[in-house]
């Protein structure tokens, strides 16, 4: 487990490292509220995944976003869905099959799926610069 609290930039530099240890199969919930960094750590984690800056934007009116690489990477934001049964129609079962899958408000899926994972926790602090983090692994 990790835990910290850390400024925007070395949450980006956190995201990079903990994604190298990532590979097929493995899922990541991505926890915090609105404003908490989750899409500015998934941006940062697909992105050194990817090996170049891509730009990696919010899922939130998609729903998910798929990049193309080995293995493929998902990125996911179910802050829309109202009733865990729509996320049946989202490929999940795909994407922890065939790639790493990033899930920004995975309690929206109720007990649908219910993967091993990690939990990334992001939490605001009295510095608007700063950010708590906690990694646990699955």
């Amino acid at each position: 487990m990790i835990e910290k609290t850390v400024s925007l930039s070395e949450l980006e530099s956190l995201a990079s490292d903990f994604v190298r240890t990532l590979k097929q199969g493995d899922v990541v919930y991505m926890m915090g509220d609105l404003g908490a960094g989750k899409t500015t750590f998934v941006r940062a984690a697909i992105q050194s995944l990817l090996g170049y800056d891509e730009a990696v934007p919010s899922p939130t009116f998609t729903l998910v976003q798929t990049y193309d690489s080995t293995p493929l990477i998902w990125h996911y934001d179910l802050y829309r869905i109202n009733d865990p049964e729509e996320v049946l129609e989202l490929g999940l079962d795909e994407a922890f099959n065939q790639g790493i899958t990033f899930i920004e408000w995975p309690q929206n899926m109720g007990n649908v799926y219910t993967p091993k994972h990690y939990r990334v926790s992001l939490e605001t602090t009295a510095n608007t610069e700063r950010r708590s983090i906690t990694i646990t692994a699955p």
